[in-house]
């Protein structure tokens, strides 16, 4: 039978080779040839252990890991053909699709398995075009497609085959010096994922961001920061060295570093009921300010003192007497008819009689009319 030639389908920017599938009849031929050269290799691995002078079991086992580990990589490159050829298929699909029945689609395909693996783009003609002119799209955005599903499922990339997870224990020392930039950008990366699923979870805000330089800032959001390591700055994790960052990744991950909410206010302490009663039942009575028993009384004030001002003086009226206190008391119901004071003239420093008489009769005295022999200018000219 004549071997089918390979297609190329052009996908996204570079065309892949379309996967072919084997005959059954070829592949029964195939395991007898390789049975007959394993019963060839088995007979030369059993010279060679007698010339060495070394057990058959010595070299068997020797013999079988480094071809499994020379096997590794043809494993992994067959997978990896195996893998496009089936992406390849699809995308052939969904072009068909586009064609016959005018559904625009375009196909994601990310490796977590495979490192160097960019991504993957298929389906119809203006779906590709669609995701490489899309911001956030092409090259990034598949690259931010394989970080997203790593750190769902981190556990996928981790596991494979028997022999490609053995492969990795063995050479594990031998990786090159990117592989520490590559674990360097993973703890970074996940120390960022880590702290926004706490502040989040904390805070009940959606798109709560962390406040590396300032954490006391959080209180915004309603919570605080404690527990940060004091030996490592309040820095951004790009910053920071890879230790810092895995120190803090670790505190974030065990609880001891950690996002609280802030405490609300605490309201009052309640007063009881009987202290409250007393307090308002004393605070409210004033039966110590009356005595019904005994009567207002009024202390005497001293007549007020009036000084003459200058219309007083060129009036013509006489000079007036101040009117009594006891005289406008008469009509007060808080009166008392047996008060005696003793009523003096301002004006002339002597007790006046008269005034007094008037005062205990309840009458008012109409006041006399002053000379003009009184007036001040008199006096001055008396005094010249």
């Amino acid at each position: 039978m004549a071997p089918q030639s390979a297609q190329t389908l052009p996908v996204g920017d570079k065309g892949l080779d379309e996967y072919v599938a084997r005959d059954p009849d070829v592949d029964a031929l195939f395991l007898e040839r390789l049975e007959t050269f394993m019963d060839k290799c088995i007979g030369d691995i059993r010279a060679f252990s007698e010339r060495e002078l070394r057990p058959f079991e010595e070299v068997s086992s020797a013999s079988s890991l480094s071809s499994l580990s020379s096997a590794t990589d043809q494993t992994r490159a067959n997978r990896h053909d195996y893998v496009r050829s089936v992406l390849m298929n699809t995308s052939r699909v969904l072009e068909s699709l586009a064609e016959t029945a005018g559904v625009q689609s375009f196909l994601l395909s990310v490796d977590l398995r495979d490192e160097q693996d960019s991504g993957f783009l298929g389906g119809s003609v203006h779906g590709r075009e669609f995701w490489r002119t899309l911001r956030g799209g092409g090259d990034y955005g598949a690259k931010a497609f394989k970080q997203y599903c790593r750190k769902n499922d981190p556990g996928v990339h981790d596991s494979g085959s028997d022999s490609l997870s053995e492969t990795k224990a063995t050479s594990a020392a031998h990786l090159p010096a990117a592989s520490s930039s590559n674990s360097a950008k993973n703890i970074k990366t996940a120390l960022y994922e880590t702290v926004r699923r706490a502040l989040k979870s904390a805070s009940g805000v959606r798109n709560a961001e962390m406040k590396w330089t300032n954490p006391e800032r959080l209180d915004v959001y309603g919570v605080r920061l404690v527990g940060w390591p004091p030996e490592i700055p309040s820095h951004n994790p790009s910053t920071l060295r890879v230790n810092q960052n895995r120190q803090l990744l670790e505190a974030f991950k065990t609880g001891v570093a950690r996002f609280e909410r802030l405490p609300t206010a605490i309201p009052p302490a309640s007063i009881p009921e009987t202290e409250g009663e007393n307090n308002g039942d004393e605070s409210d009575d004033f039966s110590w300010a009356y005595d019904p028993d005994v009567s207002p009384t009024i202390s005497p004030k001293p007549p007020p003192v009036i000084a003459p001002n200058k219309a007083e003086s060129r009036s013509s009226s006489p000079r007036q007497a101040p009117v009594s206190l006891a005289s406008t008391r008469g009509n007060s119901p808080l009166s008392q008819t047996g008060s005696s004071f003793e009523t003096w003239d301002i004006y002339s420093s002597t007790f006046n009689p008269q005034v007094e008489a008037d005062e205990q009769d309840g009458g008012l005295v109409r006041p006399r009319k002053r000379p003009r022999s009184e007036e001040p200018h008199g006096l001055d000219s008396d005094l010249q």
